[in-house]
């Protein structure tokens, strides 16, 4: 009695619709401000901000100070097991 031949493919095709083709870019842009006027508000506080921070007003001693508090608190020397 002969056997009969296997094939490699499935009985069942996957639907391609249901599976998507997978794709190699950037995902797509998301949002984060849903209006135009609100991105506007905080790209002027950032822009507010960077110039803080490059004229060494209290904001960017503020910031030195966090920035080397964080420092400290990461120091592998200063950790406990």
């Amino acid at each position: 009695m002969a056997c009969p031949l296997l094939t490699t493919r499935s009985d069942v095709d996957p639907a391609l619709d249901i599976i998507p083709f997978p794709i190699a870019g950037p995902p797509p842009r998301s949002t984060i401000f849903p209006t135009q006027a609100e991105s506007d508000s905080a790209r002027k506080g950032l822009t507010y901000l960077n110039q803080e921070a490059k004229s060494h007003g209290p904001t960017a001693a503020k910031l030195q100070k966090v920035l080397q508090d964080l420092k400290e608190l990461l120091n592998d020397q200063n950790l406990t097991e």
